[in-house]
């Protein structure tokens, strides 16, 4: 059987963090693991599981490309839990996405600075010093403090919210630029198994420029 769906039930609002936010958070943070990894989650839009997925050989620093083809998850057998590497369940999940700057220049540091890590191609990028991936509640506990620290109102974001804040800034951005990005495009950089995921994930930017348009054509 399927999931049961209550079609009566509210969807949870989408948290984006802007541009300007972003900046003030990832300022306060020292750690280079935790900085990499969270600008990596929001210039390249990844899911969790293949952020912990992802090795030194899947980042092409000279074409500036991120290929995904695997993820990481705990899982519990026998038990006892377990990390699990795995294929992604959908097949648009399997991509090669943009590297941005940003993210490269920070990938480039870990990977010169990573203690006790050879950093080789078939080395997982974000691993703690005992050579496992931070847990989901590190990685949640770790973002609510820098949150704290930056003095961000942080009331029911999470780390899937930096995912949808790299879609949002792809179409504020755009706009802003005139020269908006095809919202196909975010899809396939994003994984999205259909197009119309993206739509509804972001109508309410979208909604917000049709608003625009009406201006101009008045």
């Amino acid at each position: 059987m399927t999931n049961f769906t209550d079609p009566n039930e509210i969807p949870k609002e989408m948290l984006f963090f802007t541009y300007e936010e972003f900046k003030k958070f990832i300022s306060v943070e020292d750690d280079i693991l935790f900085k990499t990894l969270f600008e990596t989650l929001y210039y390249c839009g990844l899911r969790r599981g293949e952020l912990r997925g992802l090795t030194w050989k899947d980042i092409d620093f000279k074409n500036n490309t991120i290929n995904i083809d695997k993820t990481m998850e705990r899982i519990k057998v026998d038990g006892k839990y377990q990390w699990l590497i795995d294929t992604p369940k959908r097949p648009k999940s399997i991509r090669v996405i943009p590297l941005a700057n940003r993210a490269k220049e920070q990938l480039l540091w870990l990977k010169t600075v990573s203690p006790g890590l050879e950093a080789s191609g078939d080395d997982h990028i974000f691993v703690t010093k005992n050579n496992i991936p931070p847990s989901q509640s590190t990685l949640t506990r770790t973002l609510k403090a820098i949150l704290k620290r930056a003095d961000i109102e942080s009331d029911g974001f999470g780390l899937h919210d930096l995912r949808h804040s790299f879609g949002s800034m792809l179409l504020q951005k755009g706009w802003e630029q005139n020269q908006p990005v095809d919202i196909k495009v975010i899809s396939e950089i994003l994984g999205h198994e259909d197009v119309s995921t993206t739509y509804n994930i972001y109508m309410h930017i979208m909604n917000k420029h049709k608003s625009e348009v009406i201006n101009l054509l008045d």
